[in-house]
């Protein structure tokens, strides 16, 4: 499967789920026992949410883009810190429900949704942070991505990747198969590497249950 093919799959999937996506989150529509196993199998998920936000800066009005923003509550959460923050995505319902709820936390005035991939975004000026979390499960060719991001950001990149060698990525490889939508998994010696090849200088590289949070600046030559 190319990286074109791959992409529309991976749309139409979030697409089509955007409001069960964004449950994981919010709780909203699940019994007891639904939010008790989110509590329990996603705790990495609201941890890597803590870590991001924490490690956005906190400088009024920076900038930042959030790459396969979803239905936003990373974009929104940044935003309600004073940043302002583009976060692009293919999937236009995602995109629906994350400008309905920037809207409904008072911060659309800082954040704008855009229907867009990193093959086709452009933007007038690069950002202080480029974040992409939850991205890197989806994405067939991750290095041009990775790049790609990295020439975006003047201070920072954060991201996140799914372990390899975990006993959840079986279950959700096949979880996702049946659902026609392709997972991609890492170990820690190919995320070093796909950081070094990107341009980026590794400030930490930490496991999160099952996934790696990655932090890195641009290095010198990429910050131009």
């Amino acid at each position: 499967m190319n990286q074109n093919t791959t992409q529309e799959t991976v749309t139409r999937h979030f697409d089509v789920t955007a409001e069960e996506f964004d449950s994981i989150y919010t709780g909203e529509g699940k019994s007891f026992w639904g939010k008790l196993l989110d509590r329990s199998l996603r705790k990495d998920m609201y941890e890597r949410f803590t870590l991001t936000v924490e490690n956005c800066g906190d400088d009024p009005d920076r900038t930042i883009l959030d790459v396969g923003c979803g239905t936003g509550r990373f974009s929104i959460a940044l935003a309600q810190r004073n940043a302002r923050v583009d976060g692009i995505d293919p999937a236009p319902t995602m995109l629906a429900i994350a400008t309905r709820l920037a809207s409904e936390q008072g911060v659309a005035d800082k954040c704008r949704f855009i229907e867009a991939d990193l093959d086709n975004f452009s933007a007038a000026e690069k950002y202080d942070y480029v974040i992409g979390i939850g991205l890197f499960d989806y994405l067939a060719t991750p290095a041009a991505a990775l790049k790609r991001m990295t020439g975006l950001a003047k201070k920072r990149v954060i991201v996140t990747f799914p372990r390899r060698w975990t006993w959840r990525a079986p279950i959700r490889k096949l979880r996702l198969s049946l659902r026609g939508c392709p997972v991609f998994f890492y170990d820690r010696a190919q995320v070093e590497k796909l950081v070094r090849d990107a341009g980026g200088q590794i400030e930490e590289v930490r496991v999160v249950g099952k996934i790696y949070f990655v932090m890195f600046a641009p290095t010198d030559s990429h910050r131009k």
